[in-house]
């Protein structure tokens, strides 16, 4: 026995050029929207980032400070406190 052959697929008209034009400027756009929107947000988390640095160093600063060699030991308590 044998097997019958599939359908032959219908023959969809081609889309015309400048329409598919249209639709990949579509998505293009939509793709440097979505690039956009992602940079804008790295900036933003890199900024946090940055500040918390920022914070951190003085912290650790003040605490080289606070424990330097002529620093008393009432000194640190009070300023750890």
């Amino acid at each position: 026995m044998t097997t019958p052959l599939p359908p032959k697929p219908v023959n969809l008209p081609a889309e015309p050029p400048l329409t598919r034009m249209s639709n990949e400027v579509t998505s293009l756009r939509a793709s440097v929207n979505k690039l956009a929107r992602a940079q804008n947000a790295l900036l933003f988390n890199v900024k946090a980032l940055s500040d918390q640095v920022q914070s951190l160093s003085g912290t650790v600063q003040h605490m080289i400070k606070t424990m330097r060699l002529g620093a008393g030991e009432d000194d640190v308590r009070r300023q750890l406190h």
